[in-house]
């Protein structure tokens, strides 16, 4: 992917050539020609580096790397000027900016303080990343495992209890027997996400009718503690769609955490298959509705970000729903939550699941 570079100054001129210059160089290049305008653009997307002229009409360079890294702290801001001196540099280098660049510019000073912004820019990335990885799965053992094992020990612990009548003692053992299956899950989930992570995908044509078919199987067998009702009406045409062997997971995730979520015996589900369209490319969206006790508002984009400390929902590792998303997003659809009675959330939730089929439609 190429990396997206922003110029910014009030000489028309000088944008012209650094924008052919940088082009050539294979990057991705956009310009604006004063300090409201860049501003403007920041808020429309992000950018690696963004080069700004130091002195400009209204908001200044200075003005406009410090609004780049509001937006993104990793972006580098390298600051152009007709006047430069050692007071210049220091004054940048103390508000952010990685380098400065004088006017007028040697061309091969300029393509190497770009090259070098860039790197950075790629490296910060890459550590900011392995840095949340470190931090997800830190949280999970100290955390969600460690919590879960004081679950299983605390239901053990009280199985030694002499004096408990054999109904109890039954309950106990279902209880912790149902705490170690959620610590095998957890695991289960955490190593699929890191072979999701690590593994190129290799999409292909895969009936989504046998997909949910198979998910619906195996959260009944997961769940035989529960009356649970999963209401299907597969389609009497084949229906595809472009994923992998994952795609199991995201029904089964879905499906279980529909299950786990609502407080009753019975449970009742319902999915649809409904088709879809959108810039020439065609889609399947699957929707399980629940009658569970929903997500509130606040929470209904959170529950899929489990990297992001606080975002964790009440009563779940929110794994699973990662998964869903990280599988998803792996196969260029999407997910989102609402509620199945609008403006109700205690009333159940739908999620629906956006997937793209083959080229060439249903039967290719």
């Amino acid at each position: 992917m190429k990396e997206k570079i922003l110029i910014v100054d009030d000489e028309p001129s000088f944008l012209v050539t650094t924008k052919t210059i940088l082009k050539e160089e294979g990057y991705e290049v956009t310009t604006a020609e004063d300090g409201f305008e860049a501003i403007y653009l920041l808020k429309k997307q992000i950018f690696d580096v963004v080069l700004a002229d130091l002195k400009m009409p209204g908001k200044d360079g200075m003005e406009v790397i410090a609004a780049a890294k509001k937006v993104n702290p990793h972006t580098i801001g390298i600051i152009i000027t007709g006047y430069p001196s050692l007071d210049t540099a220091i004054e940048a280098i103390e508000k952010g900016c990685y380098d400065y660049i004088p006017k007028p510019y040697h061309v091969e000073d300029l393509k190497q303080i770009i090259k070098r912004g860039v790197d950075k820019n790629r490296l910060e990335q890459e550590v900011f990343v392995l840095k949340e990885k470190a931090e997800f799965y830190n949280d999970l053992m100290a955390h969600d495992i460690n919590n879960i094992n004081q679950i299983i020990m605390g239901y053990l612990s009280a199985l030694s209890d002499s004096g408990l009548r054999e109904q109890e003692q039954k309950d106990y053992a279902e209880k912790a027997l149902s705490a170690v299956k959620r610590s095998a899950k957890l695991i289960e989930n955490v190593r699929k996400l890191r072979q999701i992570q690590e593994i190129e995908p290799e999409l292909k044509t895969i009936d989504l009718t046998d997909i949910i078919k198979e998910s619906i199987d195996s959260v009944k067998a997961d769940h035989k503690d529960k009356e649970v009702e999963i209401n299907y009406i597969p389609s009497e045409e084949k229906q595809y769609i472009l994923a992998d062997s994952f795609a199991n997971d995201i029904f089964i995730n879905i499906l279980d955490n529909a299950i786990k979520f609502t407080p009753f015996t019975k449970v009742e589900i319902d999915i649809g298959v409904v088709d879809y369209a959108k810039n020439e490319k065609e889609f399947y969206v699957i929707s399980v509705e629940d009658r569970g006790r929903g997500v509130p508002d606040e929470a209904k984009e959170a529950i899929f970000k489990r990297f992001h400390k606080g975002h964790k929902y009440e009563g779940g590792s929110g794994i699973g729903l990662y998964l869903v998303k990280t599988l998803v997003s792996r196969y260029g659809g999407g997910v989102w939550v609402e509620d199945r009675v609008k403006g109700d959330h205690a009333l159940g939730s739908i999620f629906n699941i956006i997937i793209p089929k083959p080229k060439g439609g249903d039967n290719d």
